[in-house]
C-alpha cells in the first residue's frame, strides 16, 4: 500500500519487486510458498491494478497521413539517395502490409537467411507484389505468410516504392537480405530504429511523442493503429492496398 499510496508506483512495478522478493526468499529457502499466489496478494495487487489511474496516452496516431509526411521528407533528401530510398519503401511496405518490426528487420546484425527476409522472398505481379514471411506470431504452424501489397496508383504507392528501391540493386543474388544498408549490412532492427527516430526529427515531431507500431509488435488486428475518428478509419481503410493471408487461421 505504501508504494502505491505515497509513491505513486506503478502496479507493474510493484508486480516486478514483490517477485525479486519472492525470488530471493526461494534462494534461502525454495519450499517456501509463492508471494504472488498468496491470495492476501493477489486480492492486493488486483486491487492496485484496478485503482491505479489510467494514462492518457498522448502519442499521435501512426496515420497514412503521417507516413506521407515521413515519406515526403525521405524525398526531399535526408541521408543519401539509397537509404532515402530503402526506407521509403520500408515505411510504405510494413505500413499496408501490416507488418511487425521483427519481421522486416534482423533481431542483430547477423543474417539468417532462413529466418529473415531474402531477395528472392519478393515477387512482383502487375498489379501487387508478394512478401513471403518465414516467420510471424500470427504463422503458429510456421508454414511461412505471403503479403500482398497492392499498387494503388498515388502518390505514395508501396508498388512503386519497393520498385525503385529494387532498382538500386539490379545484381542483388537472391540470398541476399531484402532490406540492407549502404554498408552492406542487412537491415537491423536497431539501425531502423535510429533512422526512423532521425525522419521524426527532420519533420519536426518529437519520436517519443508518435504511437509507433514499427518498434513494437502489432495489436491483435496486426495493424497496431489507432484512429483520431470514424473520418480518419474510413480514410485509412480506403487506401490500404494490402490483404494478409492467414494460412493458420484459414486452412
Amino acid at each position: 500500500m505504501h508504494c502505491h499510496l505515497e509513491k505513486k508506483i506503478q502496479p507493474s512495478s510493484i508486480k516486478s519487486q514483490v517477485s525479486g522478493i519472492q525470488f530471493h526468499i526461494r534462494c534461502l529457502d525454495p519450499s517456501v510458498c509463492s508471494l504472488l499466489g498468496h491470495p492476501s496478494i493477489s486480492l492486493l495487487l488486483d486491487w492496485i491494478k484496478k485503482e491505479a489511474p489510467k494514462g492518457n496516452d498522448k502519442r499521435l496516431p501512426l496515420t497514412i497521413f503521417l507516413v506521407e509526411k515521413l515519406v515526403t521528407k525521405l524525398r526531399q533528401g535526408c541521408f543519401n539517395p539509397y537509404e532515402d530510398s530503402l526506407l521509403e519503401a520500408v515505411f510504405l511496405c510494413a505500413f499496408y502490409g501490416f507488418l511487425r518490426v521483427g519481421e522486416f528487420t534482423t533481431r542483430n546484425n547477423y543474417f539468417d537467411s532462413s529466418y529473415d527476409l531474402t531477395v528472392s522472398d519478393i515477387t512482383f505481379d502487375e498489379q501487387f507484389f508478394t512478401i513471403m514471411l518465414k516467420h510471424s506470431k500470427s504463422d503458429k504452424e510456421s508454414k511461412g505468410i505471403p503479403i500482398v501489397i497492392a499498387r494503388t496508383n498515388t502518390v505514395f504507392c508501396p508498388f512503386y516504392s519497393m520498385s525503385r528501391y529494387l532498382s538500386f540493386r539490379p545484381h542483388a543474388r537472391p540470398d541476399e537480405p531484402l532490406f540492407i544498408t549502404e554498408e552492406r549490412k542487412a537491415m537491423s532492427r536497431t539501425w531502423f530504429a535510429a533512422r526512423l527516430r532521425m525522419v521524426c526529427k527532420f519533420c519536426g515531431l518529437s519520436p517519443g511523442a508518435i504511437h509507433n507500431p514499427f518498434l513494437s509488435d502489432w495489436s491483435s488486428n496486426n495493424s497496431g493503429l489507432h484512429y483520431n475518428d470514424s473520418h480518419t478509419e474510413s480514410s485509412v481503410m480506403m487506401v490500404f492496398g494490402s490483404i494478409r493471408t492467414l494460412h493458420s487461421s484459414w486452412s
